[in-house]
């Protein structure tokens, strides 16, 4: 049996575990850290869920094909974890901006 290419990889991985855990994030985001009831969920989750995917296809292709082809071995689950680390800082804060609460602004309680 053959090992898939480094492409073939990161095409499996776009396809099918990018796409659904994006959509994940976004539904569990929406239900569990904005608290909104299932349907504004939904329309929340569908409303946002292009725009995160087609930036997901800008980031995770290009650290999925560094991963594969250069990252050695025993550092490729590091490396692929602070990429993920920052791609969910990236998701939280958009989704935050987009509910109306901006952060660090003049007039929060601290």
């Amino acid at each position: 049996m053959n090992t898939p290419s480094p492409a073939q990889q990161v095409a499996l991985d776009q396809l099918t575990y990018g796409p659904l855990c994006n959509g994940l994030f976004l539904l569990f985001s929406s239900l569990a850290l904005e608290r909104r009831p299932p349907a504004a969920a939904a329309a929340a989750v569908a409303a946002a869920y292009p725009r995160t995917q087609l930036l997901g296809w800008r980031v995770w292709p290009l650290a999925s094909l560094l991963n594969y082809r250069f990252i050695p071995p025993p550092l490729r689950v590091l490396f692929i974890n602070v990429v993920a680390l920052c791609w969910n800082i990236t998701l939280l804060l958009r989704a935050r901006r987009a509910a109306g609460g901006g952060g660090g602004g003049k007039g929060e309680a601290k």
